[in-house]
């Protein structure tokens, strides 16, 4: 039964068989749960107004998936945060080796150690050490090829070469951009083909082709957005 209800019930009760000083109580027991009833009736009101908010200012978002997509953002970012610190690990390692070829061709460089100016027969560059053993040489009588090169990003050490007797193949060479010291070369006995440089532009490669005298040339597969 409800607290007013049964405060009247006894009011009356009371007033049946008692005195003047029970229903004074009564009347400050009935002041005392009017003044509560009006307090929780502002409460209501109070959390009724917080709930509107959070409803303003979720914009009609669940709050609950909100929390879920966070959470997997947060996963996602510590996922990628690992991956970097991987790929970190990996550039230190290749610097380590860039850093160990660079030593070797100095002390290559120090003991004089090259061709003359002409290399007789063909001849295959994989690497920047045997691109420096070409830096004195002119001609190449045969065929020549760079290919597969690990992190060969220009060909310096070609300058002097002017003269290919056989084709000339750049191909699947993921880190090549420039195709500058080759800019003496002049003439290709055989094919010129520059082809699957990843990150070569196209332009460049047709402006080696364009100049070089060659019985063929072919060149694609390389990077078009440049």
């Amino acid at each position: 039964m409800h607290a007013r209800a049964v405060l009247l019930l006894l009011s009356g009760l009371i007033c049946a068989c008692d005195d003047g000083e029970s229903g004074g109580e009564l009347t400050e027991v009935s002041a005392r749960l009017d003044a509560l009833e009006a307090e929780n009736a502002s409460q209501a009101e109070t959390i009724a107004a917080l709930e509107a908010e959070v409803a303003a200012l979720s914009g009609g978002v669940d709050l609950t998936e909100l929390a879920d997509a966070i959470a997997q953002n947060a996963a996602g970012i510590a996922a990628n945060s690992s991956d970097i610190t991987t790929n970190a690990a990996d550039i230190t390692t290749n610097s380590a080796g860039i850093a160990a070829n660079a030593a070797d061709i100095a002390t290559l460089d120090s003991m004089g150690l090259s061709f003359g100016t002409t290399v007789y027969g063909s001849y295959a560059i994989e690497n920047s050490i045997e691109l420096s053993l070409l830096k004195r040489v002119e001609e190449i009588t045969s065929f020549m090829s760079i290919s597969d090169t690990d992190g060969l990003t220009g060909l310096e050490g070609l300058e002097s070469l002017t003269t290919i007797g056989g084709g000339l193949i750049i191909q699947d060479n993921d880190s090549l951009i420039s195709l500058d010291a080759l800019s003496s070369l002049s003439s290709v006995g055989g094919s010129l083909s520059i082809i699957n440089n990843d990150s070569l532009c196209q332009s460049f490669a047709d402006v080696l082709i364009s100049r070089v005298s060659a019985a063929n040339t072919y060149s694609y597969g390389n990077k078009d957005d440049c």
